[in-house]
């Protein structure tokens, strides 16, 4: 839910920048891409498949890590063109047999962008530089690169979603700042029409624009109502567009709401911190509040909301606590 920012600390502990990235998956990938394109202008039939394509040669350190911003005004300028073209049959390669067989257009550029060759390989080592530890949808699974057998595997514990799905924009299907490392359930769930740009991670954070509400709070202080009543709604913040195209797409609302036991948890922390913060007045308030945190098992900063799932939920969930007990700030 914050925006993935640069540089990254990767898995093995090294500063990773946006321009070390860059440049790593400009030379991973460019030369092959930008020959297998040309063999698929070679094979393509029509002179607009034969443009279309020289157009992704000539635009290719663009298409593969143009930002986001950039990947939009790219699709606005030629999709069109795309969907002219993109069911046309182009000829496959000459089979062993010298056969020349025909494919659909749209799964012969797929083939030559090399996605499905690379997500286990050479997309799990961008992963490792990235350390992406929790799906920036709806930070409530981990998405952790591990080694295996020894150390002489690679494995993601994650999917590569594609934010521009690459069924309709097969170009961007090796797009750098089109790839989101999330959790399998927000893969799957995503929507087939487009998401707006703000929900990019890579683009913007959309942390800031809602937050997570217990409702009818009163009742669970008063001890009237048990956890298994609690319920939790998605309220935008004030100035903000908030997250209705995801919570629609996710179901954030139901998947967060079967964390009732959380909820109750930290309410009761929440109605004991003031006896320990009253404890706590030789120190000074920061080495108190430092204190308090710890005890309570939640991080207060925004920058840690991705480093843990259920994070920013705690978070908006301990300070609406903390302002009915009369400690904190109105969200």
């Amino acid at each position: 839910m914050n925006k993935i920012e640069f540089p990254r600390l990767g898995v093995d502990g090294k500063e990773y920048t946006r321009e070390y990235i860059h440049q790593w998956y400009l030379t991973t990938f460019q030369d092959v891409i930008r020959k297998r394109l040309e063999g698929l202008a070679y094979n393509s039939q029509l002179k607009g498949q034969k443009d279309f394509v020289k157009k992704l040669i000539s635009n290719l350190p663009l298409l593969l890590i143009g930002t986001p911003p950039k990947l939009k005004a790219f699709i606005d300028s030629l999709h069109s063109d795309y969907i002219k073209i993109a069911s046309k049959k182009v000829y496959k390669p000459i089979s062993s047999k010298g056969k020349r067989r025909k494919n659909a257009f749209s799964k012969g550029l797929l083939q030559a962008m090399g996605y499905e060759n690379y997500r286990e390989s050479k997309l799990v080592e961008l992963s490792r530089m990235l350390n992406i530890k929790v799906c920036p949808y709806c930070n409530h699974h981990f998405t952790l690169y591990i080694d295996i057998l020894g150390k002489t595997k690679m494995k993601g514990l994650f999917q590569f979603d594609h934010f521009y799905d690459k069924s309709d924009y097969p170009y961007l299907s090796m797009s750098l700042y089109n790839l989101i490392p999330s959790c399998p359930s927000c893969n799957h769930q995503k929507r087939t029409t487009q998401l707006d740009l703000r929900y990019n991670p890579y683009f913007k954070a959309i942390s800031d624009e809602f937050h997570f509400k217990v409702v009818d709070s009163f009742q669970l202080r008063s001890g009237k109502m048990g956890a298994d009543k609690i319920d939790i709604k998605i309220e935008r913040n004030a100035s903000r567009q908030g997250i209705d195209e995801l919570q629609e797409d996710l179901h954030l609302e139901e998947q967060y709401s079967r964390h009732k036991d959380i909820v109750q948890e930290i309410y009761d922390k929440a109605y004991n911190e003031t006896y320990y913060h009253n404890m706590l007045t030789c120190i000074s308030a920061d080495e108190r509040e430092k204190l308090l945190n710890q005890w309570l098992g939640i991080s207060l900063d925004k920058n840690d909301i991705d480093k843990t799932p259920l994070t920013k939920f705690s978070q908006d969930v301990l300070r609406q606590a903390r302002m009915e007990y009369g400690r904190g700030r109105k969200i």
